[in-house]
């Protein structure tokens, strides 16, 4: 296609979700460490998953970021820094000495459709954004809310004892793992068309699936990026199982419809 061709309709059918609610999650748990040992070991498996994020590029920072007065220099560096400060080991502080708790910005490598419905495919960190100004729409909290595209929990507080000298016993730690946008989707619902502007011309119509019904054809993108991310889920859920986690897809999160596309280790790419 002529790079200056003008089209009047985009292939992006994806949105992001509103901020606080997710598309889809993953999660596992763990025992809570009876040690200094055991925090040792959580922290370990919590780098390991950072280290398979970075290299699937799922989750990076891809510019040195300052987290409080300390450089980030990748996201393993980051989480081994917000686990500590979750722990009250290191309190990250700005430039005035006063506590830090914005994180670095991070960034997806995910494939999208530009003015001429051509393939870029790039490191994207507000998803949110990108969708408003493909639609020339202002951002909203329903459909383009500013967001990354996947999002990992793992600072956990853990509460320390310090008069019985043990970490607080009959807990388990949670670790979420979250979809904030359907774009890693093979068939999506195209929500974020209500909000084009009003007398564009019509875009792509949606296909009767016989299993999700009335959705759009995501699957030219999803070849792209999703591998990758349920190369990531697999590989996190191997090894969190060998720390004794217990891993499940969390159905009772998210949007139903994505839900039956999930799986306990990603997403269903057919």
């Amino acid at each position: 296609m002529d790079s200056t061709t003008s089209i009047s309709y985009s292939k992006n059918h994806w949105r992001t979700t509103r901020r606080g609610r997710t598309i889809a999650d993953w999660l596992f748990f763990l025992p809570y460490p009876k040690s200094e040992k055991e925090v040792q070991n959580m922290l370990d498996l919590f780098k390991s998953i950072a280290a398979i994020a970075e290299e699937q590029d799922i989750c990076c920072i891809s510019t040195t970021e300052t987290y409080g007065l300390l450089e980030v220099k990748s996201y393993v560096d980051y989480i081994e820094k917000d686990f500590l400060r979750s722990q009250n080991i290191y309190e990250p502080l700005d430039s005035n000495g006063l506590p830090c708790i914005e994180p670095p910005d991070f960034t997806t490598k995910l494939a999208y459709f530009n003015s001429n419905n051509e393939i870029i495919e790039q490191y994207i960190g507000n998803m949110g954004s990108l969708i408003a100004e493909i639609y020339d729409i202002e951002i909203n909290k329903d459909c383009a809310d500013p967001t990354t595209a996947i999002t990992l929990d793992s600072s956990p507080n853990l509460e320390f004892d310090k008069k019985n000298h043990k970490f607080t016993e009959n807990k388990v730690v949670e670790v979420r793992i979250e979809l904030t946008t359907d774009i890693w989707f093979p068939w999506i619902d195209g929500a974020i068309h209500a909000y084009r502007p009003h007398g564009e011309e019509t875009y792509l119509q949606p296909v009767n699936h016989p299993t999700f019904g009335m959705v759009y054809d995501n699957r030219e993108l999803v070849s792209y990026h999703t591998p990758r991310l349920n190369k990531f889920l697999s590989e996190s859920h191997k090894i969190a199982s060998s720390y004794g986690a217990k891993w499940k897809l969390d159905t009772t999160q998210g949007v139903p419809l994505y839900a039956k596309m999930c799986s306990t280790l990603g997403v269903r790419l057919d």
